[in-house]
């Protein structure tokens, strides 16, 4: 009998946010990196390319909760364009990005009425091409590829899409120096990992305040015999913390019958765990309080993820995450910059030379959220982990990062 071969099993559909800033570091949106095609990849998982179909495949993966309360930019192809995917969604949640070298007739009306329906549309440039004239018409953003050395490619196309009304956004920004060529082209946001790159000191934010007795506070916290009794002495002696942690338990992500009213009973309800966490979180902005807020929203997402990955080594994981933008956060060379951090010696190589056997958790978490998906795989293998479980761990880190900053809006 004839064996048939095996075909390998599907790809996982991952995907990833990356912010896109303005010129304050402050979130517009967001942008979803899809590995693979982006409009193939979320639109498969709704089986079509109608309304209802991208409704289906917007909700199986999760996408509203990784855009949160932004916008996010999702890409469309023609035929989701023709069929009128992009009205399954409200104008105000998603901003329609469309390849912009094409000259259909039908896909530029197509466009052009989305525009007077007040759907925002996202010109993705490819190269340093112009886009048609008919487009700058109805187009609010325009995504352009990094900056190099070389701008002039990009010069005369910016000044074009400004003269427009266009907001040019500059992508796959990956540090300080690619964001001020970008700035001096005439880009006003910015898209990439640069606030969580070593580099990040050089951009125009205010010096952080350093506190070693927060840094020891969170290394405290993630101690394996930490217990919900001292939590509950700490987050007394704090009515700031105090105040935070009674939103945090009341808000909309918890959803609860009943209002909680006591430290004692929050902290009951949530566990050990997740005090931890929220308290070294709460430390950690503290610390950060001059910085960007995504940049510390970073280190909490790397540090949820790496923590569910392995579990068994828990606490040590999230501590890595959290502790992956310290340099950044003090302004320092990362072996500096944990001098005064009561962490084990194991810990302590793997911020400094990301080297030891928790080094590559950590490196997967950091490599999916910046949607690096050709770290991401090899990562996975070599750690034998089951891919499909990656996207939901992703979802559930970035829905508690959101939930703590909502919770501190309000302070």
């Amino acid at each position: 009998m004839r064996r048939l071969p095996c075909r390998p099993p599907p790809m996982a559909p991952l995907v990833a946010r990356t912010p896109i800033l303005d010129e304050r570091n402050q979130v517009l949106g967001y942008s979803l990196d899809f590995r693979g095609a982006p409009e193939r990849r979320w639109s498969d998982a709704g089986g079509g390319c109608g309304p209802r179909s991208s409704r289906r495949a917007f909700g199986r993966l999760g996408l509203a909760q990784l855009a949160g309360a932004h916008r996010v930019f999702l890409p469309f192809s023609p035929e989701q364009l023709l069929a009128g995917a992009p009205r399954a969604f409200s104008r105000d949640d998603v901003a329609v990005a469309v390849n912009a070298n094409g000259g259909d007739a039908r896909l530029t009306a197509a466009l052009v009425a989305l525009a007077a329906d007040g759907y925002a549309i996202a010109l993705d440039l490819q190269g340093a091409a112009a886009p048609a004239a008919e487009l700058l018409t109805c187009a609010q953003y325009a995504l352009i590829d990094p900056l190099t050395d070389d701008t002039d490619g990009h010069g005369e196309v910016i000044r074009r899409l400004r003269a427009a009304g266009v907001e040019v956004i500059a992508r796959g920004v990956e540090d300080a120096s690619i964001r001020e060529r970008a700035a001096a082209a005439g880009c006003t946001l910015f898209a990439g990992a640069f606030l969580s790159t070593s580099s990040a000191a050089a951009c125009p934010v205010p010096p952080p305040r350093r506190s070693a007795t927060m840094l020891a506070l969170i290394a405290e916290l993630n101690e394996p015999d930490f217990d919900l009794e001292r939590a509950q002495r700490l987050i007394r002696t704090d009515p700031a913390l105090a105040y935070l942690l009674l939103r945090y338990i009341n808000s909309a992500f918890f959803s609860l019958p009943r209002e909680v009213g006591t430290i004692r009973e929050a902290v009951t309800l949530l566990g050990s765990d997740h005090i931890r966490r929220f308290v070294s979180i709460i430390a950690l902005a503290r610390i950060g309080e001059d910085r960007p807020e995504e940049l510390l929203r970073t280190a909490i997402v790397r540090a949820l993820l790496a923590e569910l990955l392995a579990p068994r080594r828990g606490p040590e994981l999230f501590t890595l995450g959290l502790f992956s933008i310290l340099d950044v956060l003090l302004g320092l060379p990362m072996d500096q910059a944990v001098v005064d951090l009561p962490l084990t010696e194991e810990l302590i190589r793997v911020l400094v030379d990301r080297r030891g056997p928790l080094a590559p958790y950590l490196a997967l978490a950091c490599g999916y959220h910046a949607g690096c998906w050709d770290q991401v795989t090899p990562l996975v293998r070599r750690l034998k982990l089951d891919e499909r479980r990656l996207p939901g761990h992703y979802r559930e880190a970035i829905g508690w990062a959101d939930a703590v900053f909502d919770a501190s809006e309000d302070e």
